[in-house]
């Protein structure tokens, strides 16, 4: 099993027999301990992002770097649209103000959420947004660490997606859709891992909707990042298993 980015020694989980390295807390937990943060997580972001096969939307998440060649693939107006959503995100600064030290669960998860609203921001490309952005984040579902399992991004997905259901018309729409689709695939692997069934068919049929409403949006970077989540050998976990094509035994 591989992991999307390598974590410190500290932060590293074990499910069953198998290590199981979260791609989700390495960031937090340096963001919250390094007097350099910023320096740091830049650092290690870059080492692993050769590795990361959904860099896209975790440069979009997290603000880390774009390994080459992560553009060569996609149309010139998805290209022009990731660049300046980029520069967006570079540049935003949120309203949910990150929370200062010492670390610990209370201030990671406020940390995520405020990179929450700049991924929304940055995704729709207009802080007019800023103000729902932000009303969302700072109520949202975002789990300390996943450790392996499901329940962190089902949970995730699920409360956004319930927001949606709520607020059809919402001008986050896109970005949350992005959100949920990630979110998804990642519970499906780790629901795959558990052997959890019943989750597995969950995520699946999120990441199923959720993959249909992007096929319809008009979004240029929530549809190209879309695609990299959608083709990418996996999000989360190492499986072959894919929740677009899962299809559950009867």
């Amino acid at each position: 099993m591989r992991s999307v980015a390598k974590l410190t020694k500290s932060t590293k989980r074990t499910h069953g027999p198998l290590k199981f390295l979260d791609p989700e807390t390495s960031v937090v937990f340096l963001a919250l301990t390094c007097v350099a943060a910023s320096v740091t997580i830049a650092a290690v972001e870059r080492q692993n992002s050769d590795r990361d096969p959904v860099a896209l939307f975790h440069a979009f998440l997290w603000d880390s770097p774009l390994p080459p060649g992560a553009l060569d693939k996609l149309t010139p107006e998805a290209t022009t649209a990731i660049a300046s959503g980029l520069t967006l995100r570079h540049s935003y600064r949120p309203l949910l103000v990150p929370p200062a030290f010492p670390p610990g669960i209370e201030n990671a998860v406020a940390w995520k959420r405020s990179q929450l609203e700049s991924f929304i921001v940055a995704v729709l490309g207009d802080v007019k947004v800023s103000r729902e952005a932000s009303a969302y984040a700072s109520k949202a579902a975002m789990a300390y660490e996943w450790e392996g399992f499901s329940d962190g991004p089902m949970a995730e997905a699920t409360y956004a997606e319930a927001f949606l259901n709520r607020n059809p018309t919402s001008a986050i729409a896109p970005a949350l859709q992005l959100f949920i689709l990630h979110r998804s695939r990642c519970a499906f692997e780790a629901a795959t891992f558990e052997k959890a069934a019943d989750v597995q068919m969950k995520a699946s049929a999120s990441y199923r909707r959720t993959w249909a409403l992007l096929q319809k949006s008009t979004n240029a970077i929530a549809v190209a990042v879309a695609g990299q989540i959608d083709s990418a050998p996996y999000a989360y976990a190492d499986w072959t298993l894919h929740p677009r094509k899962f299809k559950p035994p009867r």
